[in-house]
């Protein structure tokens, strides 16, 4: 009886498919499918189903003797007739379905196409039609995990989602002792559905391809799956594309993954040997009076600004080969590392400027919320409510966490801020000999910084991550085949410029590392070494003549219609625009100039600003008014996007905003900095210069590079769509980033914090020789 239950309701989908009324139990297999099998049912079994409806169901009754209360309480002690007619209206369906099967199945055997399917194939879809003919139930549950049509279709609802697990789990020894495997594959459609019914485009463009789930034998490769149900879906009117199948990965072949493991064990190694040299170290100065640590480790050298601006510490010089093996294992060392990253002290209160390290944890955390939900948009079918994405814009507390530019801005922000006290302390320390050797110096540095981190991701991200996922969502094989080749141009830092349409899952999110070192090439040359050079004047007066030939630049654009709707539906024209205004080194100009200006202001003279009362408080109010009034008009842009299917500016007003909105919001960002900085923060100063903020600022960097690589693991291991609204994308981001924060102490402790005191060591042992 459970087997017949479970193909009545399997058997009332396939009904749907085929246009078949539920109600129509009176109708025969026969007359519910007419001589043709895939043709719409007979008008007599329309009328059939019409002449019995009234005396069946009237009184709210389901079945004649049934009850609605009967059927919702199922109560044991249920009158025989009901149970009766139960059980013959289900036979009646149960003999409907296998009609279908067998209808199938005899379909199958007539065409063509079935020769090129393999033997082995051939037969284990002969074992699962006729255990599903018998109602065997291994054969039923597996038919049950095949994806059929589901709510949301109008909403964009792609995918006819299946029961992956259902599928995998099945299971079955036949009479040879052999086992049938169940093979979950997806197969994609062209529905066709436009010529049908022009009334409802809009509908059948967003379902104008389709994935279908089924679930297979596992003898049966890809190309027999195509075969296989190519015809079927030929005569519903469609056209298979392609099918893809879940199955085990063997990465036992693969040369990115053997170099992976091969440095990740390099690293746990050296971590383990330097934190047993760290440990005998501390012993031997407690018995001995000695503390070898000291021979390789700085303790007054600033952990945040010191290593990243390549500062020599003045140490003995180092002679023999053990105590240079001795310092560099110690690089690796977890205790005495884990003590700098989480240590909450400023450690050199001249150079450091407490409120920075709130800024930059507050930007990490607005861009991976976003991260979080609009990376569904590029892994496929993945997401189950793309019609819904623009009402969002709707949603005013929700619209903040969509202003991702202005998180990338205020990055940008920091990075030129910090890039002028870097640099020109450096410059300081050498006394100005050589200057374009202290320029590349620099430079090397940051390099050196962001350098090794970066490399380490790409390698685990095409390397590792493919043979973590697995599922009907697992779009690694393919990213894999698309992103190594290209993995150069985010290598070399110059993603952001050579972009396609397929980068959107090739680490996209790095290109804000490319812009930061382009920035520093370009203005290290034209802005820094003329600041380090006492021509000041020559460095602001560039800076002034970038940002306006940012403003211009964009308002220039107003010719390629930003505003026109077409940037959201064309995917092509989207790219192109997004470049010109988002990617591309020449879009991101103003906010890091300001962060220049901003650091070159401070660093003149910082303790020598005395403000009156009204001027502090017109800079607060000028600062609130440009960063609202940014959010509040691109908010009032796209609100109604969705259901006017345009954006609500004009194309020069949309020009005039998208030139100056970097401007505004950079202008009040740098306030906010300057204002603490120089003692006229209140609130705000005591809220970003909590010390709480700078040990998730010493792993801002590392879970900015890793919180997509854990939202791509999570998206690749799904079983079901993502249906997204302001609540599941607050969850999924703090599920994210909770695990991405974990993995950047991982790889912090493995990469960043050992790699930057190497790079302390070699300056070392560099200024010694020479």
């Amino acid at each position: 009886m459970a087997s017949k239950l479970l193909v009545f309701f399997l058997g009332i989908t396939l009904l749907d498919l085929t246009g078949a009324s539920r109600t129509n139990l009176c109708c025969s297999s026969k007359n519910v499918f007419s001589e043709d099998f895939w043709s719409i049912p007979s008008e007599r079994c329309f009328k059939c189903s019409e002449r019995t409806k009234t005396p069946a169901c009237q009184n709210g009754d389901l079945y004649p003797g049934c009850s609605r209360n009967a059927l919702l309480d199922f109560n044991p002690v249920v009158d025989m007739t009901c149970l009766n007619n139960m059980e013959t209206s289900t036979s009646r369906l149960v003999g409907t379905f296998t009609d279908l099967v067998a209808k199938v199945v005899e379909r199958w055997r007539r065409s063509r196409l079935r020769s090129k399917v393999s033997s082995q194939c051939q037969r284990d879809l002969g074992n699962f039609v006729e255990g599903l003919l018998n109602l065997e139930e291994w054969a039923v549950h597996m038919a049950d995990s095949y994806g059929r049509p589901g709510p949301g279709l109008t909403r964009g609802q792609k995918t006819f989602v299946g029961d992956y697990g259902q599928c995998r789990d099945t299971d079955h020894t036949l009479s040879t002792g052999r086992s049938l495997l169940g093979q979950f594959c997806t197969l994609t459609t062209k529905t066709h559905l436009m010529s049908h019914a022009p009334q409802l485009a809009r509908l059948f463009y967003l379902l104008d391809t389709v994935d279908v789930h089924v679930c297979v034998p596992n003898s049966c490769s890809d190309d027999d799956v195509i075969t296989v149900f190519s015809d079927i879906i030929a005569s519903f009117g469609g056209e298979l594309l392609g099918a893809a199948c879940v199955r085990e990965k063997n990465p036992s072949a693969d040369p990115f993954y053997r170099l992976a493991v091969f440095v990740l064990s390099v690293l746990l190694l050296s971590c383990l040997a330097g934190t047993v040299l760290d440990l005998v170290s501390e012993v031997n100065s407690k018995t001995c009076g000695s503390d070898t640590r000291a021979i390789a480790l700085d303790k007054e050298d600033d952990v945040n600004n010191n290593r990243t601006t390549g500062q020599v510490p003045n140490k003995d010089e180092i002679r023999s080969f053990k105590e240079k093996l001795a310092r560099v294992l110690l690089c690796f060392s977890l205790p005495q590392n884990m003590r700098e990253i989480f240590s909450t002290s400023h450690a050199d209160a001249r150079d450091d400027v407490p409120c920075i390290h709130g800024v930059r944890v507050l930007s990490t955390l607005w861009l991976a919320i976003l991260h979080s939900w609009t990376q569904y948009r590029h892994y496929g079918n993945l997401l189950g409510n793309p019609e819904d994405v623009h009402k969002l814009y709707k949603v005013w507390w929700f619209f903040t966490f969509f202003c991702l530019p202005f998180g990338v801005d205020t990055f940008l922000i920091l990075s030129g801020f910090l890039a002028v006290s870097s640099f020109l302390r450096h410059f300081q320390r050498k006394n100005g000999v050589g200057s374009t050797k202290i320029l590349l110096t620099y430079l090397s540095h940051r390099l050196w910084r962001l350098g090794p981190p970066l490399a380490m991701m790409l390698l685990v991200f095409y390397g590792v991550v493919p043979y973590l996922c697995i599922g009907p969502f697992d779009l690694s094989s393919e990213d894999q085949d698309t992103c190594r080749p290209r993995i150069w141009t985010t290598l070399f830092f110059v993603n952001n410029i050579f972009l396609n349409m397929s980068d959107y899952r090739c680490a996209l999110w790095t290109w804000t590392l490319a812009l930061d070192i382009q920035y520093h090439l370009l203005f290290g040359l034209l802005v820094l070494l003329p600041w380090a050079l006492g021509k000041g004047k020559t460095g602001i007066i560039v800076c002034r003549a970038f940002i306006a030939l940012h403003i211009m630049y964009i308002l220039s654009l107003n010719k390629r219609d930003i505003s026109s709707a077409e940037m959201m539906t064309d995917p092509e024209e989207r790219m192109k625009i997004q470049l010109e205004m988002y990617f591309g080194p020449w879009a991101k100009t103003a906010p890091f100039v300001v962060g220049l200006l901003l650091g070159y202001t401070l660093y003149r003279r910082r303790q020598q600003y005395i403000l009156k009362p009204m001027t502090v408080c017109l800079g607060w109010l000028s600062s609130s008014c440009a960063c609202l009034s940014v959010i509040g008009v691109n908010y009032y842009n796209l609100k109604d996007l969705y259901d006017q299917r345009r954006f609500n500016l004009t194309d020069g007003q949309a020009s005039l905003l998208e030139a100056l909105n970097r401007p505004l919001w950079a202008f009040g960002v740098a306030w906010i900095i300057f204002a603490c900085t120089v003692g006229y923060g209140g609130a705000v100063n005591r809220l970003l210069s909590w010390r709480g903020w700078v040990p998730l600022s010493r792993l801002s960097y590392s879970v900015y590079l890793w919180h997509n690589v854990v939202h791509t693991v999570i998206s690749y291991n799904r079983w079901e769509t993502f249906i997204l609204s302001p609540w599941t994308a607050i969850e999924t981001f703090f599920s994210s980033t909770i695990i991405a924060f974990g993995v950047a102490i991982l790889f912090t402790l493995l990469v960043e914090w050992p790699t930057l005191a190497l790079r302390r060591l070699f300056c070392l042992n560099n200024n010694k020789g020479a």
